[in-house]
């Protein structure tokens, strides 16, 4: 039971931005998503963000929806933790 993991072209250009080894780990992260959506230490958003949930990866953290009919994960925000819910409540609007 696989989901597919699809990235926005924001968030895209988030993972892009980070450093070699901080994107090593978010990619290691993404796949696997893939096999669990909901891991261990997975927070659903509340407020604005409710629906969402946010992963964390180190000092950064990854914004996504479910659908699990469709068995898609799709990531719309990945960001430095400092900035992430300001960011995400923009991107989300």
């Amino acid at each position: 039971m696989t989901y597919s993991v699809t990235l926005t072209p924001q968030a895209t250009r988030d993972v892009e931005d980070l450093t070699t080894e901080v994107r090593k780990s978010v990619y290691a992260v993404l796949r696997l998503l893939e096999d669990d959506p909901r891991p261990p230490g997975v927070q659903a958003l509340r407020g604005e963000l409710a629906g969402n949930y946010r992963l964390r990866v180190g000092n950064h953290r990854l914004g996504y929806s479910i659908d699990d009919q469709a068995r898609v994960v799709d990531v719309w925000h990945v960001g430095d933790r400092k900035r992430f819910y300001e960011r995400a409540k923009r991107r989300r609007r």
